[in-house]
């Protein structure tokens, strides 16, 4: 779980199945509930750094997929049209302060942000993975041109080895491991 916990299997083997269809909480909106009831929460910093990849201009030419290898892909897609990115969620430089961050700009669902070409959600290799984004992906980037999170170590070390820059996060994407792999990417031989 880079994005949310719990992760999609499991929901599936450990929760009893009852994964879809997932439906706000009645009294956070940022918190979505499987059939089963039970909490699905982002990690880390996913929301502010979701917010900065809309709303930023650095990045509006930057492509962003997903790579997860999952047994519920359908799940994992419903998650991301599901999951409402809000005004005050932002953290980033651009938003003004105060109360006035929560009508500058409109909250949008975790997909609005993701380049749909590059979304792979399958249960294969994260390297299988990267070889379909870097077929698919707009521009025809290399693997040096990537940028790659993963809460799994051996992922990281698996698609490092294809020189993509990655960034271990065994706990979400956190702000300080979003900082820290931008500043230092791109990254020789993805280390």
């Amino acid at each position: 779980g880079c994005l949310w916990s719990p992760e999609m299997y499991e929901i599936l083997y450990f929760m009893g199945g009852r994964g879809s269809p997932f439906t706000p909480d009645d009294k956070d909106p940022r918190i979505l509930r499987t059939a089963g009831g039970s909490e699905v929460k982002l990690l880390g910093n996913v929301r502010g750094i979701f917010h900065e990849l809309q709303y930023s201009e650095q990045w509006w030419d930057t492509n962003i997929g997903i790579s997860s290898r999952t047994d519920q892909p359908e799940w994992a897609r419903e998650l991301l049209e599901k999951f409402i990115i809000f005004s005050d969620d932002c953290n980033h430089s651009t938003c003004s302060g105060g109360g006035n961050a929560k009508y500058k700009y409109p909250p949008f669902p975790m997909k609005q942000v993701l380049t749909p070409e590059i979304c792979e959600l399958a249960k294969d290799s994260k390297v299988q993975h990267f070889e379909r984004i870097l077929k698919n992906a707009p521009g025809k980037p290399k693997y040096q041109d990537c940028l790659f999170f993963d809460n799994e170590l051996g992922n990281c070390r698996e698609v490092a080895k294809l020189g993509v820059t990655v960034c271990y996060c065994p706990k979400g994407v956190t702000q300080s491991d979003w900082d820290e792999a931008i500043k230092n990417f791109p990254c020789i031989n993805g280390k």
